[in-house]
């Protein structure tokens, strides 16, 4: 068995990073997009409307999502590809997004011990550097994980990135892989065969190999 994790838990402070959309709708909380940077305006507005709303949650806090970010004047794309899909990642929604109340929204913006998107940040929504409340010692965490794990004979790579799945099928699976070079903080930035950041050239002259498995599981957010 082969565990591969594109990114090192092995420093504190962690560094959160999330994603979502694609193309012109694209965002992330780790680099500057298209989308940020459309709508800077409404990101530190949604800021200063997250404090209004913890200052009178007694009136906000059973508003629907959806009529508050109208409140605000918001726009449709900030709603559906910024707002929204904050709230159905973190409680599964989906399409019931846009009813949750808005105490949820806030609280998940603004706790220091169970908001996953603390602090909100006026430039990038969404802070990637929070303080570690529930795994303080992550390193701690995650290297006694590893040992166990390396213990039962799990192959864990770390700084290795899947480029490519050339082959998925009844016969088994083949992948693409190259070796990642970790930043000095043990994370790897976005390399230059991932088109997430089109500035990125990171590890460009990385060799590509080709490994067999019988079954792979794909754990993507």
């Amino acid at each position: 068995m082969t565990m591969f994790a594109r990114q090192g838990y092995h420093a504190d402070p962690v560094k959160l990073q999330v994603s979502f959309g694609k193309d012109d709708q694209f965002w992330s909380n780790v680099f500057p997009t298209s989308l940020l940077a459309r709508h800077q305006s409404e990101v530190k507005r949604f800021v200063l409307m997250l404090k209004i709303v913890r200052w009178f949650e007694v009136f906000f806090a059973l508003i629907p999502i959806k009529h508050l970010m109208k409140l605000f004047w918001f726009s449709e794309e900030f709603s559906n590809t910024v707002a929204l899909p904050m709230v159905a990642l973190f409680l599964g929604t989906g399409n019931f997004a846009p009813e949750v109340p808005s105490i949820i929204l806030e609280r998940l913006c603004t706790s220091p011990t169970y908001g996953m998107w603390y602090p909100a940040d006026t430039l990038s929504v969404a802070s990637n550097l929070p303080p570690m409340v529930v795994f303080p010692n992550f390193s701690t965490f995650y290297g006694s994980w590893k040992e166990n794990l390396i213990k039962k004979g799990v192959d864990v790579r770390l700084s290795t990135e899947m480029t490519k799945i050339v082959k998925r099928d009844k016969s088994g699976v083949v992948v693409r892989l190259i070796q990642r070079t970790p930043e000095p903080d043990n994370h790897n930035a976005t390399s230059a065969w991932a088109d997430e950041d089109p500035t990125s050239n990171a590890d460009a002259d990385a060799e590509e190999t080709d490994e067999e498995y019988d079954e792979i599981v794909l754990c993507v957010l």
